[in-house]
């Protein structure tokens, strides 16, 4: 490992490939496993569940198209904190960016406690707490990443295409079993049980954004990175409606409605006892490459507002290895505190409507762009502009009224977490 250079530039040594990885990394996580059941319990109708996910996944591609104009047009990192800086000022994009990073940061420690609970499940280290299993597993990771942009993403790569192969045979392994021949269940209990199956949908999809974080890493943003984002996005989306195809399959629609792990259910019908450990071990290698993808991008948002004075400088401080050092190790330090303490628990809970916020400002931040800097160069335009901002924005605004309006006790402690931003933003800009 080398020592800090002093430098706040990162390295631009990221290509194509990279950024479909950290898309799929990002996306493709403990979710897929789980949710499938939550939404046959909800639609109840085998073509509903499955135009609902392919109708989730178009919904995120329309919705990416702001983020992807913005990181073309404005290739630096940190994600949605520069994009809203350029486009509202610095105030608001510190509250974006600290909304972003505290929330990236606490799922980071959750899905380490995930991990932990998934290596006892196979039957290892049993007598080792969750917690510590938790946080070796992100000592290891951020030892990896230290040793250079080039390891990082070297190491999605290879985690994604793991995970997406894993996943595929899975699936065919479902389709070529004996399918169960079951009627239709009835109509959906109620409107309130099909929503909560559309917010379980998209927030499976959450993650879709991870490729704008590395703007300034990629080689030739302004044409690979909107290719990257879309490309990663029809993979998932793809790979969504295949996994609950394929149950669907071996499950009758009630079955996969009744069933909490459906994946684990329908491969223990086609492999046996061994299909439960084969799908936990799955879980394992997921959430595995989940944490390697936010322990990677979090820091880049720390790092992008350290370098507008917005955090203290030494955030800024990059090894010539294009690891943003500092920001790395606080990013650690504070998922391991969450993963130790259980704190984590409840900010994952308030996670999703500071999720969906997020992309709400961007949404308005490409608006806002194409009015306030109409000459700008924009190598990627979004089609029918101002349409899919539009259409994305009042979803992503639906969707945090209908969070708020579900859980008013999380939802007022996301506005809480945002509290200790206004004194910090002052505390920096002096």
């Amino acid at each position: 490992m080398s020592k800090p250079s002093g430098r706040s530039s990162l390295l631009r040594v990221l290509g194509i490939g990279f950024g479909i990885a950290v898309v799929v990394g990002g996306v493709v996580g403990q979710g897929i496993l789980r949710t499938p059941g939550l939404v046959a319990s909800g639609l109840q109708s085998q073509p509903l569940i499955l135009l609902a996910w392919a109708a989730a996944g178009v919904i995120c591609l329309i919705d990416s198209m702001s983020i992807a104009e913005l990181g073309a047009s404005i290739p630096v990192s940190g994600g949605p904190y520069a994009f809203c800086r350029r486009a509202f000022g610095p105030f608001v994009g510190f509250l974006t960016g600290w909304t972003d990073w505290i929330a990236q940061t606490a799922t980071v420690g959750f899905i380490a406690i995930v991990f932990a609970e998934c290596i006892h499940r196979l039957g290892y280290l049993q007598q080792v707490s969750l917690s510590v299993i938790a946080i070796a597993m992100l000592v290891a990771i951020a030892t990896l990443h230290l040793f250079g942009t080039r390891t990082s993403g070297w190491s999605q790569n290879v985690g994604s295409a793991i995970k997406a192969a894993i996943l595929s045979v899975i699936v065919i392994a479902l389709f070529r079993a004996p399918g169960e021949e079951a009627p239709e269940l009835e109509q959906p209990h109620s409107i309130l049980a099909a929503i909560v199956a559309l917010r379980a949908i998209y927030a499976t999809y959450g993650g879709w954004n991870s490729a704008a974080y590395f703007c300034e890493e990629v080689k030739n943003p302004g044409r690979l990175l909107p290719r990257a984002i879309f490309t990663g996005l029809t993979v998932v989306t793809v790979l969504y409606v295949l996994v609950n195809a394929a149950l669907l399959h071996v499950l009758s629609p009630a079955a996969l409605a009744h069933s909490t792990l459906p994946v684990a259910d329908a491969a223990s019908l086609v492999f046996g006892p061994n299909g439960a450990w084969l799908v936990v071990a799955t879980a394992a290698i997921i959430v595995l490459t989940v944490g390697n993808t936010q322990l990677m991008y979090a820091p880049r948002i720390l790092h992008s507002m350290a370098r507008d004075r917005c955090m203290p400088a030494s955030m800024a401080t990059v090894l010539s290895t294009g690891v943003p050092v500092a920001s790395l190790l606080a990013t650690a330090i504070l998922a391991i505190m969450l993963a130790a303490t259980g704190v984590y628990e409840r900010l994952v809970a308030i996670y999703a409507p500071l999720s969906v916020a997020t992309n709400a400002l961007v949404n308005l931040a490409a608006l806002r762009m194409r009015a306030k800097y109409p000459d700008l160069e924009r190598p990627y335009r979004m089609p029918l502009f101002p349409v899919p901002s539009l259409l994305a924005l009042s979803i992503n605004v639906a969707l945090a009224a209908g969070f708020i309006g579900q859980d008013f006790a999380n939802a007022k402690l996301s506005l809480l977490l945002l509290l200790p931003a206004i004194p910090m933003y002052l505390w920096s800009r002096r």
